[in-house]
């Protein structure tokens, strides 16, 4: 994603005098069903970020931004897992991107507990790859691929 958006935790750490996350712990993929079209992709940002002092689910954020790099009009879920350093699954989401127009972005917050990497699951049957909408149809299988970048590691994406 062109100009990595600065989340909260970022900014907090600035101001408590931390340094930032190093860059390098930034994780990037790009997962492309079968029958994808060629350019027409989402951008998946996932960040966990943590608040000081704040009890243990009050304290840590998963923040997913989603931007519409097509030039059609997109809808999708996408069902993301995090996982611990044993690999059980730790919380999962179906996050929805409501219909979003070409270039167009979204955010969406959750609470979380720590996890040490990320899975985009591709069994569910309720979204992406299995379904999405463009340009107010639903398409099944989805043709468009999403550029995850995650500060959590990727899990086997199923």
């Amino acid at each position: 994603m062109a100009g990595r958006r600065i989340g909260a935790a970022a900014i907090m750490a600035w101001a408590l005098g931390m340094p930032p996350a190093p860059a390098a712990t930034l994780r990037e993929a790009v997962l492309a069903p079968a029958g994808t079209v060629s350019g027409e992709q989402v951008d998946l940002t996932v960040e966990q970020a943590f608040y000081p002092n704040l009890p243990a689910k009050r304290s840590c954020r998963l923040e997913i931004y989603a931007v519409n790099r097509t030039g059609r009009h997109v809808g999708l879920h996408a069902l993301i897992s995090t996982r611990d350093g044993n690999s059980r699954e730790v919380d999962s989401w179906l996050v929805p991107t409501g219909e979003m127009s070409p270039g167009a972005e979204v955010k969406r917050v959750y609470s979380c507990d720590k996890a040490a990497s990320i899975e985009i699951m591709r069994t569910t049957p309720f979204g992406w790859p299995k379904t999405c909408n463009v340009d107010g149809t639903d398409v099944s299988p989805c043709p468009i691929a999403l550029h995850v970048t995650s500060s959590l590691a990727f899990s086997d994406s199923k």
